[in-house]
């Protein structure tokens, strides 16, 4: 139970009952055994203040393993422990399991440390070409705003097509780090059925803003067509798509 424990951190709450039993019961030898391990048993039991301190306790122990140092950062992510999730995701060195690239990006990406996480994603070697690694790398790379670089990559043939949870991730990401070629690319590789109005309001806007201007209306129609709500967006990109000689298909608004 202790190494299931330590193996998906994205399954961690469903072991959480188990964990909870676990903690009541041996939670003393479980300290001994592995501090991070018992810092994450009572996380799930909801002794924050032992888990914490175990937390803390953990970093010598996570010195020089990159998997650990990941696991590290989640919990103080769950604690609400900002600057030592930075810490510990800034201790990560050497190769990190592709079962835990998925929460090194998200978590880098969330406590503002995405440049330094990348550039230690680069360090690594990988002989075998890994789906992982390279969606860890796009989602680190679109957070520093290496926008270029994400486009290339998303332009690379491979075996197995993108997500569209990745997709929507990088699409999400380049809004924020206001990339506009990179929303329209990712955008308009999002699963149609799954696409939102605001996303395509999110889309036009990147559209007009890479100088897409029928593009961006087409776009806008499909709003307008949704919502109501946008009226006023959609008159306003009518009249920048007059003002760049896209004159004839605005006047027939």
């Amino acid at each position: 139970l202790v190494e299931a424990a330590t193996l998906d951190t994205r399954r961690l709450q469903a072991r959480a009952p188990a964990l909870r039993d676990l903690w009541a019961r041996g939670g003393k030898t479980l300290v001994r055994h592995d501090p991070l391990v018992a810092a994450r048993a009572a996380w799930a039991a909801g002794d924050l203040n032992a888990a914490t301190d175990l937390a803390t306790t953990a970093v010598a122990s996570c010195e020089g393993k990159a998997d650990c140092a990941v696991r590290l950062a989640w919990v103080n992510h769950q604690l609400g422990r900002s600057s030592e999730a930075a810490a510990a995701l800034k201790m990560v060195e050497g190769p990190v399991d592709d079962a835990l690239l998925a929460d090194f990006a998200r978590l880098a990406v969330l406590h503002s440390v995405a440049p330094d996480a990348l550039a230690r994603l680069e360090r690594q070697r990988r002989p075998v070409p890994s789906a992982a690694f390279d969606t860890a790398w796009a989602v680190l790379a679109t957070a520093s705003g290496r926008e270029a670089d994400v486009l290339r990559w998303l332009d690379t043939t491979r075996p197995d097509p993108i997500s569209n949870a990745t997709m929507r991730e990088l699409f999400d990401l380049a809004v924020q780090a206001k990339g506009h070629a990179l929303t329209v690319a990712a955008g308009l590789k999002l699963d149609p059925r799954a696409v939102r109005t605001t996303d395509r309001v999110l889309l036009a806007q990147a559209m007009m803003d890479s100088g897409r201007t029928a593009e961006a209306l087409a776009q806008w129609r499909l709003v307008r067509a949704a919502s109501t709500a946008y009226d006023e967006a959609y008159v306003n990109a009518l009249r920048v798509a007059l003002s760049r000689g896209v004159g004839t298909e605005a006047r027939q608004e």
